[in-house]
């Protein structure tokens, strides 16, 4: 048994407009920039070329009603937090997981007192 955090991604797939959990990821060797995605629950996956595809790391926290968080996330802040009532957006930052809120880097613990809404594919009116 390993000791580390192996990670967990879902996908948005641009050519379906869909998002998709992730179930295992194949680099073909051979064809440079092509992916294959397993989806959970599904015999069969999508693949492509990796530009069609944008994929958001699962954090290790869920929100104030247990629902994991992923990078691209919006969060609408509890108010029991600093930021009461504010959507913020779950970002990849030096290999961590946090808020940008107007230039300054959030820790996404607070997330846990929020509530996903929503991600920057999915919900654009937002």
């Amino acid at each position: 048994m390993n000791n580390f955090y192996s990670p967990v991604y879902r996908a948005w797939h641009y050519p379906t407009v869909m998002m998709y959990d992730v179930a295992s990821i194949e680099w073909q060797s051979g064809n440079a920039g092509i992916i294959v995605i397993g989806i959970s629950g599904q015999e069969t996956g999508v693949s492509g070329p990796l530009c069609d595809f944008v994929l958001m790391r699962k954090s290790t926290h869920t929100d104030i009603d247990g629902f994991p968080i992923f990078s691209g996330d919006i969060i609408q802040l509890g108010q029991d937090t600093p930021y009461p009532g504010e959507l913020l957006t779950v970002i990849d930052f030096e290999d961590s997981l946090c808020f940008n809120r107007g230039g300054m880097i959030v820790n996404i613990s607070i997330a846990r007192h929020g509530k996903v809404i929503g991600n920057v594919f999915q919900a654009k009116a937002i």
